[in-house]
């Protein structure tokens, strides 16, 4: 049996050559070819061959077989070392068995755990969990004053958002799985304390911020602002306190009903006040600003709800879907919009909940919203259609402006220049020159 590893290596010469001993094998020898990437193989070897794809192996069985390389050894070792190791190995076996001696011989013949984090840069599990207890808490100081700590101890800062990102994984698996256990983590009870303190939809955040930030830390400055800014980014991305913005909407209410009292005392000013009346006219500028509930119902006009769209109180998302309907009448404390069918799927409860209550924050009092599907080939004015008109003539527009333009046309004539298509861009309304 003749084993040949990285067989990729081998030149196009050695290749013809053992396709002829492949083609006609003799019956008592078998090769045995390996590599890691077949691509290079031609494809006349490869058709001559019973290929097997071996898989990653897993982390409990890397760190299984160095702990019984290491029993029959009779060396010491950590088991929570040997489950470093294997999570560094990424899957193969050959690295699990180099790093093990790599650590036999930092540790003097015993593996450590101190001496292995040393070895492979690897960040404590206190650092990582005092960042989570800070996320809990809400104290962005305590993340900063671990990383600094971290910094300080020479560890690789990408390893600490990689780390910090398994460690959120563990959580999501441990609240949506509660039979779900990782023998090969040593923090498993300090995971399941923090799988009941934090919000799931938090932790979902909290990972892909983490895998971002870690994929543009090249981009950063330095690797630790961009370290510092993608824990910063998680507190600054949390989700809003639903206690807070109960609290917030009554304070709204009172501003509008507080901008809305001087009118009927404007009305009911009698003669001898006269000379007051220019301080009362000041007073009641704002309250034109601030939109008020129709006095009777009428259908709208689309730039009236374009205009009431901006002024609403809307994220980005809840405000992209809003703009994909058309106001179709409304009237005091009622509104009715049409929305093209294929598109209901996007009006979800906790759009129809922000949408109202955006609404209600607007007109100051209770606003009932009634959704009328219409067909697709109806066309329907929504302010994304009206601004994507409005874009389509300011290009239009500033193309014209171009091609009409006489340093344009000598450009044109002297030197035989072109505009090239595409790369007029229109202005932003109200930008400057």
């Amino acid at each position: 049996m003749y084993l040949i590893d990285e067989v990729h290596m081998l030149s196009t010469h050695s290749f013809n050559a053992l396709l002829k001993t492949l083609e006609e094998p003799p019956e008592h020898v078998k090769f045995v070819l390996a590599t890691t990437d077949p691509q290079k193989i031609p494809v006349t070897i490869l058709s001559r061959c019973l290929q097997f794809n071996l898989r990653r192996l897993g982390i409990e069985e890397i760190s299984g077989q160095l702990k019984s390389i290491l029993e029959a050894e009779r060396l010491e070792f950590e088991v929570a070392a040997l489950a470093l190791l294997a999570r560094a190995a990424d899957g193969s076996m050959r690295d699990g068995l180099s790093l093990l001696d790599q650590a036999l011989a930092a540790g003097g013949g015993r593996i450590e755990l101190e001496a292995v984090e040393d070895m492979l840069g690897t960040v404590e599990q206190r650092h990582l969990h005092a960042i989570l207890e800070a996320l809990v808490e809400c104290r962005p100081a305590a993340a900063l004053s671990a990383v600094a700590e971290v910094f300080g101890l020479a560890r690789d800062l990408s390893r600490l958002l990689s780390d910090l990102a398994e460690a959120l994984h563990r959580i999501a698996l441990i609240q949506q799985l509660p039979d779900y256990r990782d023998e090969s983590r040593t923090d498993w009870e300090q995971l399941s304390a923090f799988a009941s303190k934090l919000d799931p939809e938090d932790v979902q955040l909290y990972y892909q911020i983490a895998v971002t930030g870690r994929r543009d830390l090249g981009l950063a400055p330095s690797i630790r602002s961009g370290c510092e800014m993608t824990l910063l980014r998680m507190f600054a991305f949390k989700p809003a306190d639903p206690a807070q913005a109960e609290v917030a909407e009554p304070a709204s209410r009172s501003r509008t009903s507080a901008v809305r009292e001087p009118a009927p005392a404007q009305a009911g000013t009698a003669g001898p006040r006269a000379a007051a009346a220019p301080v009362e006219a000041t007073e009641a500028r704002p309250a034109a600003r601030t939109p008020a509930a129709p006095s009777s119902a009428s259908t709208a006009r689309p730039d009236d709800w374009a205009s009431l769209l901006q002024a609403l109180d809307l994220n980005g998302p809840v405000r992209a879907v809003a703009a994909m309907m058309e106001l179709a009448s409304h009237a005091p404390g009622k509104l009715e919009f049409r929305v093209a069918r294929e598109d209901l799927g996007l009006l979800t409860e906790r759009f129809r909940a922000q949408f109202s209550a955006a609404l209600e924050r607007h007109f100051g009092e209770p606003c009932r919203v009634d959704f009328r599907p219409v067909d697709g080939e109806d066309e329907l004015e929504t302010p994304a259609r009206l601004a994507e008109i409005a874009q389509r003539e300011r290009q239009a527009a500033a193309e014209q402006s171009i091609a009409a333009d006489p340093l344009v046309h000598r450009l044109q004539q002297d030197f035989g220049a072109e505009v090239i298509a595409g790369s007029v861009r229109s202005e932003r309304p109200g930008s400057m020159d």
